[in-house]
């Protein structure tokens, strides 16, 4: 794939961007990426706290690896240094797969293009390194498919404030409230996608979205934290089975009490998915009740 053909592919006008949204690219090149910041710093322990710098300097970087800036909109830029853009696509399309775009296995059908792909295979180990993306770097080595690793890196994110500081809403809870994306909480959750871009398309933001500091705040309040930490960990890791893993109760009774408190939770927000998670769990210590 050549850079002419990958152009028109990026075309999205940084004016009409959603929220939550920064240009990859490298230096090499005019093309930029559009990518979900969450997604990076969701990824990459050293991206968040780039990101983190980013915020309270306008400008950040990782030494000989990345620069991120404004441009003169406004607009975010992540910018790897003297990389080709296969390179930075590569990055793009594994923080959202887990999957790699190995252009070097194509070195048989393109012979004169051998030099600039192994470049690339190059470029994405040493990126991904410095990174700390080692499933894409050691699959880049041996050629080989990446090990899935979105959900883990998913679980570590969430449990570091500094991985909410990009978010856009604030989901008031009983006695406290937690911060979320709305890029994610929309996808995740068909209550939040009904609220934000039901019969209104959203037009109700509209006011609140243009002024960048100010966060949309959600009424949630009859939903205690501690319960509600389970559902914002399965909208943002896709924890299924493992979700009540950690949990230690005083007696099995307690534990019941929480699962269906989720189960309760997931109904009112249409989460069918964890509901059923939920349903499992209680059948299985259904049985084990009875058993005993």
């Amino acid at each position: 794939m050549s850079s002419s053909e990958i152009e028109p592919l990026f075309q999205t006008s940084q004016s009409r961007a959603p929220t939550g949204t920064v240009w990859l690219g490298t230096s090499q090149s005019d093309i930029h990426i559009p990518v979900h910041e969450f997604i990076l710093t969701g990824r990459s322990m050293v991206l968040r706290k780039a990101f983190q710098d980013f915020r309270s300097t306008d400008h950040a970087s990782v030494p000989d690896i990345l620069t991120i800036q404004r441009d003169g909109r406004g607009q975010t830029h992540v910018i790897i240094h003297a990389v080709d853009v296969l390179t930075v696509l590569n990055i793009a399309f594994f923080v959202y797969t887990d999957s790699i775009l190995d252009v070097w296995q194509q070195v048989r059908y393109s012979p004169e293009s051998a030099s600039r792909y192994r470049q690339v295979r190059s470029e994405v180990m040493r990126i991904a390194s410095h990174l700390g993306f080692s499933t894409l770097e050691r699959a880049a080595r041996l050629m080989i498919e990446p090990t899935k690793s979105l959900k883990a890196d998913m679980e570590r994110a969430i449990r570091d404030p500094a991985f909410f500081d990009s978010a856009d809403v604030v989901i008031e809870l009983n006695g406290s409230e937690v911060k979320a994306h709305s890029q994610v909480i929309c996808q995740r959750c068909p209550f939040f996608n009904a609220l934000f871009f039901g019969r209104s398309e959203g037009m109700w933001l509209l006011a609140r979205r243009a002024d960048s500091e100010h966060m949309v705040r959600i009424d949630l309040r009859h939903f205690e934290p501690h319960v509600f930490k389970f559902v914002l960990r399965y909208m943002y890791a896709d924890t299924e089975a493992e979700l009540f893993d950690d949990v230690r109760s005083r007696d099995l009774e307690d534990f019941i009490d929480l699962v269906l408190d989720v189960a309760f939770v997931a109904n009112e927000l249409m989460i069918d998915r964890l509901a059923q998670i939920c349903q499992k769990m209680l059948g299985m210590f259904g049985k084990l009740t009875l058993l005993v």
